[in-house]
């Protein structure tokens, strides 16, 4: 009677063990995972701010553009 219960506690010790093992498993999966989704998002930060800062230079080189054309046409409405 005592054995067949030690032997019962033993077997769901090793199931238990089994299903830990299995968990940790998934748990270092979704960490790595995680870290991945992070450098992704990190990555994805850095362009959009890249892009926004050539948004804003670009918009500045337009207005300059914009602005010097201006001036041309005023100098060639001014000389006719």
């Amino acid at each position: 009677m005592l054995r067949q219960r030690i032997d019962e506690l033993q077997s769901t010790t090793r199931t238990l063990q089994r299903e830990l093992n299995a968990a940790q498993v998934k748990l270092l999966a979704r960490q790595e995972e995680g870290q991945n989704l992070q450098a992704t998002l990190r990555s994805v930060v850095r362009k959009t701010d890249a892009t926004k800062q050539r948004i804003t230079e670009l918009t500045a080189e337009n207005v300059t553009g914009r602005n010097d054309l201006n001036h041309l046409l005023a100098e060639a409405e001014h000389s006719r």
